[in-house]
């Protein structure tokens, strides 16, 4: 019963700190640095957890210490989903959210981590029956540790927290350990360290169960009046959520699409219809390839503009496509098909030339790195037609400390292509962060800011989209810092870094 014990315990281990980064993900993002503070949070109260097990095995090496330790492990993974809105609060305002997020996972995962950790050295001191067979014992129980965190790794990732959600993930993970402490009190009172007739011993149970109840209503509770569908996929804690007559989908804790449910045609957020300035450099794109679906309002916006369009969007979340299609009209025809994979493979086998790639993948929270670098857009441009355009939306300010990220960006995609124009969307103050559509392109002469608004007006005058001259009218000549930024690469691209100086 012991090794069973310290297999579960050792796979609750790895469910918690894996699951955990679906608790701060709402409010600091899922980026990097959020899964170094979760990391170095579970590791030092799995240290801590070692030395006070070992202190507790040697005075009280009994059932009743390891139903102890498990009852505090219960209990407060048990609390969990109460806890992270008051332990994130403030995390998307802070200047700094590494260390919001640090805070945030010790004041979360710092008590039921060491208590998971004080079981194995008690547990060892329990089976070990002589001195010569005490490393044979650790060794064995240290494997048993291993594989059930190797189990509750995959288990926990692959399966139950797409299938469960955070909240109800959290409270059947605590039932599993309140199970484990049950079994622990059952085999102490049978040893007699525990007496059966003792009313303490039942209040205490009492006790420890009681959290398991409330947490298991506050699970089925509504959280959000105008929540329409929430889920955990294997990349996003993913919400759909209704205001105003706008269908809003969110990702963790950024804002990516919405659809206004009475002019589902007409674009929500003004980088989509920002993104017609893709039409300057290419106004008659056959063949379209976008990286990041979202709600699919990008694609179907331009299959429904350019009849001869036929576009290709790599999505790498499967239920987000899922979601797109149930909640936001996404429809696939013959000339917009999805395909449900990561964008840098799919631009590796893709079957081009493209007219117009199109990247909106780049998150304010949580940035892909590996579709920011100089060798992903060189493999951009070998699928890239001649006089095709590369339009891409990034958030970042054009000047300022806020403009790091953006200049990096900016820096990388001039090593690649002639030439990139830079057109914000909101038209901001430039040291504000904001939807930047940058547009790279294979032309060799630079196109002048009379020769853009010429060619806005002919397409307008064609009976392009509305408001493309008022969009062009927002063209930066320039940015400072530009050369002075990292240059993104495989080897070395410090997105999130540069995310925080901004």
């Amino acid at each position: 019963m012991v090794a069973v014990i310290v297999f579960l315990s050792g796979a609750a281990t790895m469910a918690l700190e894996l699951a955990g980064s679906r608790l701060l993900a709402p409010s600091f993002g899922n980026s990097i640095a959020v899964w170094g503070a979760l990391i170095g949070v579970i590791l030092a109260a799995l240290s801590l957890g070692y030395v006070a097990g070992g202190r507790l095995a040697d005075r009280w090496p009994s059932w009743a210490t390891l139903a102890s330790v498990l009852a505090v492990a219960s209990v407060y993974t048990a609390l969990l989903p109460l806890l992270a809105p008051l332990a994130t609060a403030g995390g998307a305002a802070s200047r700094d959210p590494r260390w919001g997020a640090l805070l945030a996972a010790v004041n979360l995962f710092l008590v039921p981590s060491l208590a998971l950790g004080a079981v194995s050295p008690i547990a060892m001191r329990m089976a070990a029956v002589s001195v010569e067979r005490v490393g044979r014992t650790a060794g064995n129980l240290y494997g048993l540790s291993t594989a059930g965190s190797i189990v509750g790794t995959l288990a926990t990732s692959f399966y139950l927290v797409p299938l469960l959600g955070i909240r109800s993930f959290f409270q059947w993970l605590a039932m599993g350990l309140w199970v484990l402490t049950l079994v622990a009190l059952v085999q102490a009172v049978r040893r007699r360290s525990v007496p059966v007739a003792r009313p303490g011993m039942w209040v205490w149970l009492v006790v420890v169960a009681a959290p398991l109840l409330v947490g298991f209503a506050s699970a089925r509770q509504a959280q959000d009046t105008g929540l329409v569908y929430e889920a955990d996929s294997l990349y996003h804690h993913i919400r759909v959520r209704e205001a105003g007559g706008i269908r809003y989908l969110h990702f963790d804790n950024s804002w990516q699409s919405a659809l206004d449910l009475t002019r589902p045609e007409e674009p929500v957020f003004t980088y989509i219809r920002q993104m017609d300035v893709g039409l300057l450099f290419q106004p008659d794109p056959r063949r379209a390839l976008f990286v990041g679906l979202g709600a699919g309002t990008a694609p179907e916006r331009y299959t429904r503009l350019l009849p001869e369009l036929r576009a290709e969007v790599a999505e790498l979340d499967p239920a987000v496509v899922d979601v797109a299609r149930r909640f936001f009209g996404l429809e696939e025809t013959e000339r917009l098909q999805v395909t449900a994979v990561d964008g840098r493979q799919y631009v590796r086998r893709a079957q081009g030339p493209y007219d117009w790639v199109v990247l909106d993948a780049y998150y304010s929270d949580a940035i892909p790195f590996h579709l920011t670098t100089r060798e992903f857009f060189q493999e951009v441009r070998s699928v890239l037609a001649p006089g095709g355009a590369v339009i891409s939306n990034v958030i970042g300010a054009l000047e300022g400390p806020e403009a790091a990220f953006l200049a990096s960006m900016v820096h990388t995609l001039e090593s690649v292509f002639p030439q990139v124009y830079l057109f914000p969307a909101q038209g901001a103050s430039a040291r504000m962060p904001q939807n930047v559509i940058v547009v790279a392109t294979l032309e060799e002469q630079r196109v002048g800011p009379e020769e853009l608004m010429s060619r806005a007006r002919a397409i307008e005058e064609q009976g392009g989209p509305a408001g493309l001259t008022r969009s062009t009218a927002r063209l930066v000549d320039g940015m400072e810092g530009v050369e002075e930024a990292p240059l993104l690469t495989d080897d070395r691209a410090p997105v999130e870094w540069l995310q925080r100086i901004s």
